[in-house]
């Protein structure tokens, strides 16, 4: 019995101790900023005003997940405006670029360049965790897709891959919009 109760008296400190340190780690965590109002004219317009930059130890992260429009709605538009999809099923687009002819060109890359991949640091690790959170992290199409609206009616009846299999030829694709 005295090894029992030895036992529950380390086990109990130890337990304080551990809880005690994750309070004290999320501290700064537990810090947050007052939620802005939106009814506060001087939050937007032309000169916003910003709250003064802080540092801290663990940076405040607000990830928005990348989600599609529900099925059968879209974003509300202003009064007496639309908002269509131009296109669909492209697998995490970085950039377009609309031609002369009004043609778009898509680069779909979800990889990282290949001096990113040689480095794993705790920092990389991470950001890693964040972006998958995000909705990154899935298999990069890596290629170049063309869109055309062939009848004016702001939605893309050609989509064809237009440049592929670019892993390691175009880094520049990676870098976002």
């Amino acid at each position: 019995m005295p090894a029992t109760a030895s036992f529950r008296r380390t086990a109990t400190a130890l337990g304080a101790i551990a809880l005690a340190a994750t309070t004290v780690l999320h501290l700064p965590l537990a810090q947050a900023e007052p939620a802005a109002s939106l009814d506060d004219p001087a939050l937007y317009g032309p000169n916003p005003r910003l709250p003064q930059p802080e540092k801290s130890l663990v940076p405040t992260l607000h990830v928005a997940p990348a989600r599609g429009w529900p099925a059968g709605r879209t974003p509300r538009a202003a009064e007496g405006l639309a908002v269509r999809a131009f296109a669909q099923g492209l697998r995490h687009p970085r950039w377009i670029y609309v031609l002369p002819n009004g043609d778009v060109l898509v680069a779909e890359s979800d990889a990282p360049t290949p001096q990113e991949k040689e480095k794993t640091t705790p920092k990389k690790l991470v950001q890693g965790a964040v972006m998958k959170h995000a909705g990154s992290k899935t298999p990069s199409a890596d290629r170049i897709t063309l869109l055309r609206d062939a009848d004016g009616d702001g939605v893309a009846e050609v989509k064809t891959v237009y440049i592929e299999k670019l892993t390691d030829l175009a880094p520049d694709l990676r870098t976002p919009i």
